[in-house]
C-alpha cells in the first residue's frame, strides 16, 4: 500500500512541472514558442486519445468504447454550452471565471489520472516489480501531457499561478481511481476500460474544438508549417515515450 501511494504521489506532483515557467530565463524563451505551444498540445493528446482507445479495446467491444467515448466528447461540448467563453460578463465575478477550454482540460486529465491510478492499483496488486514500471510509464507520460495542458490553460488566459492550481488539482483524482481500483479489484479492468474510452472523447473535443481551430486560423502558410511541425513533435515525444515506457 506504501508503494502504491508513494508512486500516486510522484505522478501527481508531476503537475506542478509548470513551475518552470516562474523561472524567468526559461520564461522568456518558453513564452517564445508559447504561440505554437497548444499546436504541440495538439499531437500529444492525438496520441494520448488512440493510447486510452487502445486500452479500453482489450477489455471492452466497440460498441461499448464507442458509446463511452461519444460520452465524455458530449460531457466536454455540454460544459462548453453551460459556460461559453465569449459570454457577457460584469462585475468581479469575470476575473474568477474558469474558461470554457481550461474546464474541458480539466474534465479530461481528470478522468484520465483516474484512469492512471486504477491501472496503478491493479498493477500492485499483482506485483512491487509491475507496479512500478506502470507507474515510471504514468509519470514519464505525464511529465509531457501535465505540461501540454498547462500551455493550454495559459492560452485560456489563465494566470501561471491559477493554471498551477487547476493542473494540480486534476491530479489529485489519481488516488480517487487507486481507491476505486483497491475496492473492487476484480471489476476494475472493466471500470478502468469505461474511464480511458470516456477520457479520449474528452481528449478528442479538445482537439476538435479548441486546439484545430488555433492552428489553422492563421492565414500565412509559413505559420501553419510551422504550427504542423510542431504538432508533429508533440505526437512524436509521445510516441516515443509510450514505447519506452508502456503501461503495459
Amino acid at each position: 500500500m506504501g508503494s502504491l501511494l508513494l508512486a500516486g504521489a510522484l505522478a501527481a506532483s508531476l503537475s506542478l512541472i509548470g513551475i518552470l515557467l516562474s523561472i524567468r530565463a526559461l520564461r522568456r524563451s518558453i513564452h517564445r514558442w508559447l504561440h505554437f505551444l497548444p499546436s504541440a498540445a495538439g499531437g500529444v493528446f492525438s496520441i494520448v486519445t488512440f493510447s486510452l482507445l487502445e486500452e479500453a479495446s482489450h477489455f471492452l467491444n466497440p460498441l461499448t468504447i464507442g458509446g463511452a467515448a461519444i460520452g465524455g466528447f458530449l460531457v466536454a461540448g455540454a460544459i462548453g454550452l453551460i459556460a461559453p467563453e465569449k459570454s457577457e460578463c460584469h462585475g468581479p465575478s469575470c476575473k474568477t471565471r474558469l474558461p470554457a477550454r481550461a474546464r474541458r482540460i480539466l474534465l479530461a486529465d481528470s478522468l484520465h489520472n483516474a484512469t492512471d491510478g486504477i491501472a496503478l492499483a491493479s498493477a500492485f496488486a499483482a506485483s512491487q516489480s509491475l507496479g512500478w514500471g506502470v507507474a515510471i510509464g504514468v509519470m514519464f507520460h505525464e511529465a509531457v501531457q501535465e505540461l501540454s495542458e498547462f500551455f493550454v490553460y495559459l492560452e485560456a488566459g489563465l494566470p501561471i499561478r491559477r493554471a498551477l492550481r487547476y493542473n494540480f488539482l486534476s491530479s489529485l483524482t489519481i488516488f480517487g481511481g487507486i481507491a476505486l481500483g483497491l475496492s473492487a479489484i476484480e471489476f476494475n479492468a472493466i471500470f478502468s476500460a469505461l474511464l480511458a474510452a470516456a477520457s479520449a472523447g474528452t481528449f478528442a473535443y479538445v482537439v476538435v474544438r479548441d486546439i484545430l481551430p488555433h492552428t489553422f486560423h492563421h492565414a500565412d502558410w509559413r505559420d501553419l508549417l510551422a504550427h504542423l511541425i510542431a504538432a508533429a513533435l508533440g505526437m512524436g515525444s509521445m510516441l516515443l515515450i509510450s514505447a519506452l515506457f508502456s503501461h503495459a
